[in-house]
C-alpha cells in the first residue's frame, strides 16, 4: 500500500502514535487509508451541505474495508465573488486547490482520494490534483440546486442578474427585484443551470472520474447521499485494482467528455476548464486539436441546437428535471453518435 511508507515498521512508531492520538486503532491504520478532500464551507451554496455527503462517503469506505481521513479544501463562490475585486481570485483559486490536495496527499501518502466538490473552480482544481498525483481517485459533487418560482415561472440566479439590468432600464421595480431575489435560489446546491459548476460535474462524469448521476442528481435528493456512499465503496475498488486517474483520463475520454459538454455549454466551458487538467497529461496539443475537431459540428447539432441557441431553455430543462431524469450516460451516448 502507498500508505505503508508512513505507517509500517518500527521506525514509524512516532507516526502511528500521532494517528492514535486522533482515535485510530492498529486495525484502522493497517487498512487502506483514503483521504477525503472536503470543500465544505458556509459561503458557497453548493458546498454548505458537503459535510453530510462526507459522512456518507466515510460509511462507504468503512463498509468496503478502508479507513477514511477527511481534510479541508478552500472554495470560492463565483456568484458572490462577482462584480467586485473578489472575482480576480476565483480562477487563481483553482491552482491553490490543486496545490493543496497535492500537498496533503504527498505529505500524508493516502492510498486513494475521494474528492468532494461542487462549484466553479473547485472541481477542475481537484481534477488537476488527481492527474498530478496519479493515485486512485474519484470525484463526488454536491449536486444542482432546485429552481425557484416567481409569478408561476421557474427562476434561478441568472434571472436575478437579469433583474438588476431591468431595474437599471426601468423594466422592473426594486420591490419586484427584491421578491425575485428572495425566491430564485431556494436552497443548497450549485446554481440551477449549465454554468461552470454543472458543466464541470457533468464533464467529470462523462470523463469517467465520477459515478453516473454525479452531474445530475439534485442536491436535496436522498439519491445524492446514496451516490456519495457508493462513491466511498467505489474508491476502495479503485485502490484494490490500482486503477489510476491517468488510466481513466485518456485522450479518448477527453473526446467523449468534450462531445457531451460542448453543445450545452456553448463550447466555452470545456475549452476554458477541461484543458488545464490535460496539461498534466502531456497531450495538450492533441486535446486542443480534438476539441476543435469535435466541438465545431456539435455546437450546431440538431440534438442540442435549440438548447444551445436559447440558453434559458436549457437551464429550465436541466433544472426542471427532464434532463436530470435522463442523466449523462444516455445523453452522452446520443451526442457522441
Amino acid at each position: 500500500m502507498r500508505s505503508d511508507i508512513m505507517k509500517k515498521g518500527y521506525e514509524k512508531a512516532p507516526h502511528r502514535s500521532l494517528m492514535k492520538a486522533m482515535g485510530l486503532k492498529d486495525e484502522d491504520i493497517a487498512k487502506p487509508i483514503i483521504g477525503i478532500a472536503n470543500a465544505a464551507n458556509e459561503i458557497v451554496p453548493g458546498h454548505i451541505h458537503l459535510d453530510k455527503l462526507a459522512k456518507e462517503i466515510k460509511k462507504g469506505i468503512r463498509e468496503a474495508g478502508g479507513t477514511p481521513i477527511e481534510f479541508g479544501i478552500i472554495g470560492i463562490c463565483d456568484g458572490i465573488a462577482m462584480n467586485h475585486p473578489g472575482m480576480k481570485y476565483s480562477l487563481a483559486s483553482r491552482e491553490l486547490i490543486a496545490d493543496s490536495v497535492e500537498s496533503m496527499a504527498i505529505a500524508h501518502p493516502f492510498d486513494g482520494l475521494a474528492l468532494l466538490t461542487n462549484c466553479d473552480k473547485i472541481t477542475p482544481g481537484m481534477l488537476m490534483a488527481a492527474a498530478r498525483l496519479n493515485i486512485p481517485a474519484i470525484i463526488i459533487s454536491g449536486g444542482p440546486m432546485l429552481t425557484g418560482k416567481y409569478k408561476g415561472e421557474d427562476v434561478d440566479l441568472i434571472n436575478v442578474f437579469e433583474g438588476v439590468g431591468k431595474v437599471a432600464i426601468g423594466k422592473m421595480t426594486e420591490e419586484e427585484l427584491k421578491e425575485l431575489e428572495d425566491v430564485a435560489c431556494p436552497g443548497e446546491g450549485c446554481c440551477a443551470g449549465i454554468f461552470t459548476a454543472n458543466s464541470m460535474n457533468c464533464l467529470s462524469e462523462a470523463l469517467g472520474m465520477a459515478l453516473p448521476g454525479n452531474g445530475t442528481i439534485l442536491a436535496v435528493s436522498n439519491k445524492r447521499k446514496e451516490l456519495a456512499r457508493l462513491a466511498g465503496k467505489q474508491i476502495m475498488e479503485l485502490v484494490k485494482k490500482d486503477i489510476k486517474p491517468l488510466q481513466i483520463m485518456t485522450k479518448e475520454a477527453f473526446e467523449t467528455a468534450t462531445c457531451f459538454t460542448t453543445p450545452p455549454s456553448g463550447a466555452r466551458f470545456p475549452l476554458r476548464i477541461a484543458i488545464p487538467p490535460s496539461l498534466w497529461r502531456g497531450l495538450l496539443r492533441d486535446r486542443i486539436t480534438s476539441f476543435l475537431f469535435i466541438s465545431t459540428p456539435l455546437i450546431f447539432s440538431p440534438i442540442f441546437l435549440p438548447a444551445t441557441v436559447n440558453s434559458s431553455r436549457l437551464k429550465r430543462s436541466f433544472s426542471a428535471n427532464s434532463f436530470i431524469s435522463a442523466g449523462i450516460p444516455p445523453a452522452s451516448s446520443r451526442s457522441c453518435i
